[in-house]
């Protein structure tokens, strides 16, 4: 069996939890915000394709405020918008503008923001 994580000096590893993870040893401590606008909109463009949200900028800034800047939640709505290369943006868009169904369009394959929530709201 190998070890889960790498041993070497040169090598680090980035751990990720809702909650303060304090009994690690040698840790750095992160606290992280949701990303600015402009960041969260280029995210939203790593994962959704070179260009995509050129052409509906207004529509990609849409996305991020209903994904509230968090990039779990843009990297869910980059891949659905990867994945129908001929949806328009705008699609996505209208379809995050209901609150009630939000937190269901915003799952894709193993990606899902509501078990991510449901997680943390466990640990709470």
């Amino acid at each position: 069996m190998r070890p889960l994580l790498p041993a070497a000096h040169s090598c680090a590893v980035l751990v990720t939890s809702l909650g303060v993870l304090a009994t690690l040893n040698g840790a750095a401590h992160l606290h992280l915000m949701p990303l600015p606008p402009p960041a969260s909109v280029a995210v939203l463009g790593l994962w959704a394709g070179p260009g995509r949200l050129t052409a509906e900028h207004g529509a990609a800034q849409v996305i991020a405020r209903h994904c509230g800047h968090l990039p779990l939640a843009l990297r869910i709505a980059g891949a659905r918008l990867a994945a129908r290369p001929r949806w328009p943006v705008r699609e996505l868009a209208e379809r995050l503008a209901d609150p009630g169904r939000r937190l269901a369009e915003l799952s894709f394959a193993d990606l899902d923001m509501h078990a991510a929530l449901a997680a943390g709201h466990r640990e709470l």
